[in-house]
C-alpha cells in the first residue's frame, strides 16, 4: 500500500486516478491541479508516490515536475502521458527523472505497478 498524490489533469482525470488507486489499497495524501498540493504532505516519514497528468504542450510544466522531483528526491514519480506517450514524450518524461511513464490509455494494471512495483496482480489465463 502506498501513499499517493495526484497532480495535474482535469478535476475527473484526478478523481478517476483516486478512484482506481483507492480501489487497490492505496492512500491517496493529497490531488490537485498543481504541485501546490504537495505542500500539505509533510516532508518526514514515508514519501509519497507522485502520480502526475503530464502534457509536454503544457508551458513550463516540465520545469515544474523537474522542480519537484528536485525539491522530493525519495518520492517515486509516474507521469501519464497523453496519445500514448510516443518517443519524444517518453524522453521528455525520462529527462526529469520520472522513475515510469505510462501513456494513454492504459490498463490498470500498468498504472498500479508503476505505483507499487511488484503489487499488481497476474492476469491468470487458463
Amino acid at each position: 500500500m502506498a501513499n499517493v498524490a495526484v497532480i495535474g489533469g482535469s478535476r475527473e482525470v484526478r478523481l478517476l486516478i483516486k478512484g482506481l488507486l483507492r480501489l487497490h489499497h492505496h492512500i491517496v495524501v493529497a490531488e490537485g491541479p498543481n504541485f501546490d498540493a504537495l505542500d500539505a504532505v509533510p516532508m518526514d516519514g514515508e514519501p509519497p508516490v507522485v502520480v502526475v497528468d503530464f502534457d509536454l504542450e503544457e508551458p513550463g510544466r516540465i520545469d515544474t515536475v523537474r522542480a519537484a522531483r528536485k525539491a522530493r528526491p525519495k518520492s517515486r514519480f509516474v507521469l501519464l502521458t497523453p496519445g500514448g506517450g510516443g518517443a519524444p514524450m517518453r524522453e521528455a518524461a525520462r529527462s526529469v527523472g520520472a522513475n515510469a511513464v505510462i501513456g494513454r490509455p492504459f490498463a490498470v494494471r500498468e498504472l498500479i505497478e508503476a505505483v507499487a512495483p511488484g503489487t499488481s496482480n497476474p492476469v491468470l489465463r487458463p
